[in-house]
């Protein structure tokens, strides 16, 4: 049974992964999740929780489907091991997309709600209106 923890929209999550590469770069998949969750601060509960298949935590997962999204959408770029925006995800990162600093939503004691986060924008080149699972 999952455990009864919150997380982010995955809109919210989407705008601050396209953020943390526009910062960091490309980035081995482990250390954005860590850095995901530092940037959300996000409590060790959340962290941790385990999905109900027990192949990897709820926050992993989450973060997987965005990144997913954004991949088929055209914003993150094609490479195994490795995430790293695409040209259309830098150009949304630099001001297409308006997006707030997280440091500022964190420096106010703000907390993203679900529906708080709109991404429309987010539909890009290749939005597909049947869902995407992410590869296993």
């Amino acid at each position: 049974m999952t455990q009864d923890v919150t997380f982010p929209s995955y809109d919210y999550i989407k705008r601050a992964l396209l953020r943390h590469l526009e910062r960091s770069g490309p980035s081995k998949p482990g250390d954005v999740y860590d850095a995901l969750a530092n940037d959300l601060g996000l409590s060790p509960a959340q962290r941790t929780a385990l999905r109900d298949d027990a192949h990897g935590t709820l926050w992993q997962n989450k973060v997987q489907w965005a990144r997913q999204s954004l991949k088929n959408n055209g914003y993150m770029a094609e490479k195994l091991g490795t995430w790293e925006l695409s040209k259309a995800g830098k150009a949304a990162v630099l001001g297409k997309l308006n997006l707030k600093p997280l440091t500022a939503l964190r420096s106010s004691g703000a907390r993203p709600k679900p529906s708080s986060v709109p991404v429309a924008h987010l539909a890009g080149p290749n939005a597909s209106t049947q869902p995407q699972h992410p590869p296993r």
